[in-house]
């Protein structure tokens, strides 16, 4: 019992004692402040990341919106510059001219020397076996021989086939002796295949039905396919004339 109570008289005066006071409010103010700085680290820590997430979502705002701006601005810009963007198929048709009339296969063949036993695979034929013999340019009253016919559309010339009769056929002869060039690479003839009231134009490759009346598409078929052929002379075709004014003879292939 004596060592009890001295016991607790030796803790009473050390919990007297100052120093031991002191020590003892400095390891609890410690504690307290550990604990606040994890409090505020916990907090910069949140804050830190709420921030990045903000940022992010400016990033991504900021691209977004200059996407759409370029987008707008591309928008009323391209169509400015020669209408827009354009597709290599777009581009192509811009470049090379469409010409008129139906391309038609080549068909192969050489000179001979008997055209009554050829089959011709268009009616009237644009191509294929041929007779030496070159006919008139010009104006014909009868049909000429489907051979001879080739070997003028070889050099280049536009044949009118017709199926008219009476005025409808001097209307035809007086719009083809207008023409550039007349008669030079240009051959008017009646052709029994051809319909009533009806023209197919030919020329190396190329046909072109329309009727008598519209001398708009028959004159662009002039222009398109006149001394075209694989055959190239002169700007007449070989033709033995004055040409009636200046003929480009420039070619193209086809």
């Amino acid at each position: 019992m004596t060592e009890q109570n001295n016991n607790s008289i030796e803790l009473n005066d050390e919990t007297d004692d100052p120093g031991y006071q002191e020590s003892v409010a400095s390891s609890r103010t410690s504690g307290k402040a550990k604990q606040a700085s994890r409090s505020t680290v916990a907090r910069q820590e949140r804050r830190i990341r709420s921030e990045a997430k903000k940022a992010r979502k400016r990033r991504i705002y900021t691209a977004g919106g200059s996407l759409i701006a370029l987008a707008l601005i591309a928008g009323l810009v391209l169509p400015s510059i020669g209408g827009g963007i354009s597709t290599a198929s777009e581009t192509s048709d811009q470049v090379v001219k469409k010409l008129t009339g139906e391309k038609i296969e080549i068909q192969p063949g050489e000179i001979i020397t008997d055209a009554s036993v050829v089959q011709y695979a268009t009616t009237p034929p644009t191509s294929g076996p041929r007779l030496a013999q070159l006919a008139e340019w010009g104006f014909h009253s009868e049909q000429v021989n489907d051979g001879i016919i080739v070997r003028n559309l070889e050099y280049g010339g536009v044949v009118f086939n017709h199926g008219l009769q009476g005025n409808d056929v001097q209307e035809l002869k007086a719009f083809v002796e207008g023409l550039p060039g007349y008669p030079g690479c240009y051959l008017v003839n009646p052709y029994p295949g051809v319909q009533d009231g009806q023209v197919v134009m030919t020329a190396w490759g190329w046909t072109h039905e329309v009727k008598a009346d519209n001398t708009n598409e028959m004159d662009q078929f002039a222009k398109d396919h006149r001394n075209k052929g694989p055959l190239y002379i002169n700007n007449a075709c070989e033709a033995d004339v004055t040409l009636n004014s200046n003929v480009s003879g420039e070619r193209h292939s086809g």
